[in-house]
C-alpha cells in the first residue's frame, strides 16, 4: 500500500518549525510500499489556530485526489518510532478501523492525546478511566478502540477520509479538527484505534521531550516524574508544571493533593535516518502563532 505522510508546519521570525528530530523520525519509519512525504506549508490565516485547520482541509484534498491507500499525519514537533505506520497498519486491520492513533502526552493539559470511548461520546482521558487501564494498555503493547484525540501521529483509510472531512469544532469554537473529526466518526459508526505500541514524544517549546514512558507519565524538561493523589484517588502522570500551579499549591496546603514521588526519566536518541522522497507544497509564509497541541 501506498502512504502519504503530511506534515504541517509555519515560520516563526523567519526560522522554520518543523523539528530535525521530527524529520529524522519519518525519515527512519519502516514501511514496504511507496512513500511521499508532504510538507504544508499553506497558511493563509493570520493566526495559528485557524491555519492547523486549513492545513488539514488541504492535505485531505491533496490526498484524495492523488492514489494514495493512507494518510498518515505527523506534525511537526512529534518524534514517531520506526514501526509506527506498519503498527498503526496493523491496528487498522485487527479492529477494522478507519482512523489509528499513536500515543503522546499534549503539551498543554499534560494528558494522553488519546480518549476513552464514552458510549457515543469521545469521553475523558485514559489516565481518568478507572480500573488502572492505561497502565494495562500500555503493559501489553494493546491495541484499543478509543473515543479519539489528536492527530499528532495519525493514520487514516481513503475510506474514511472520502465520507468525514476535518472542521471546526462549533461546540468550543475552536479551529483545530481533532475533536469535531473524532465525533464525527463516533456519529457514522467509523470505529477509532489507538496502538499503544507506538509511544511518540512530542518536543515542548523548550525543546525538550514529553514522553508517556511505560506506565508513567513523563516530562523530559524538567526531567521528573510524578505520582500524586487527589482527593483520595491516586494518579500517574500530571507535569510538575501543572502540579507547580497556584490551584495545586492550594489543594496541596488543603491537604486534598499530595505528591508521592519522583524519578528521572531517559532521553532518546535517533541514529537511523535512511533517504525518503520529500515533496514542498506550497511556499512558505511567516506564521508566529504556535499551534500548541
Amino acid at each position: 500500500m501506498n502512504v502519504l505522510i503530511f506534515t504541517p508546519t509555519y515560520l516563526v521570525d523567519g526560522i522554520e518549525q518543523l523539528r530535525p528530530e521530527t524529520e529524522a523520525s519519518i525519515r527512519a519509519l519502516e514501511w514496504d510500499g511507496r512513500v511521499e512525504w508532504e510538507v504544508g506549508w499553506h497558511n493563509p490565516h493570520d493566526n495559528g489556530p485557524d491555519n492547523v485547520l486549513a492545513q488539514y482541509q488541504r492535505a485531505r484534498k491533496i490526498f484524495l485526489k492523488g492514489k494514495w491507500d493512507l494518510l498518515f499525519t505527523v506534525e511537526h514537533d512529534m518524534i514517531v518510532p520506526p514501526g509506527a505506520l506498519r503498527l498503526l497498519n496493523e491496528a487498522l486491520t485487527e479492529l477494522g478501523a478507519g482512523v489509528a492513533y499513536g500515543v503522546y502526552v499534549l503539551r498543554r493539559s499534560r494528558s494522553l492525546n488519546v480518549w476513552a470511548r464514552a458510549g457515543s461520546k469521545v469521553g475523558l482521558p485514559l489516565e481518568r478511566a478507572p480500573g488502572g487501564l492505561l497502565e494495562e494498555y500500555l503493559r501489553r503493547a494493546a491495541v484499543v478502540e478509543v473515543g479519539g484525540i489528536g492527530f499528532g501521529a495519525t493514520l487514516f483509510t481513503r475510506a474514511t477520509l472520502k465520507e468525514v472531512d476535518f472542521s471546526y469544532d462549533q461546540a468550543n469554537q475552536w479551529p483545530s479538527p481533532d475533536i469535531p473529526f473524532a465525533r464525527d466518526c463516533l456519529r457514522l459508526g467509523i470505529v477509532q484505534a489507538a496502538h499503544f505500541g507506538v509511544i511518540c514524544g512530542h518536543i515542548d517549546t523548550d525543546g525538550s521531550v514529553l514522553w508517556p514512558k511505560e506506565y508513567e507519565m513523563t516530562d523530559v524538561r524538567v526531567k521528573i516524574l510524578v505520582t500524586f493523589e487527589h482527593e483520595g484517588t491516586k494518579y500517574r502522570g500530571g507535569s510538575v508544571v501543572a502540579l507547580g500551579s497556584a490551584q495545586a499549591r492550594e489543594w496541596q496546603d488543603q491537604g486534598r493533593l499530595r505528591i508521592i514521588g519522583a524519578l528521572e526519566t531517559p532521553r532518546v536518541k535517533i541514529t537511523h535516518v535512511p533517504e525518503l522522497p520529500r515533496r514542498r507544497s506550497a511556499k512558505k509564509r511567516p506564521k508566529a502563532d504556535d499551534d500548541g497541541g
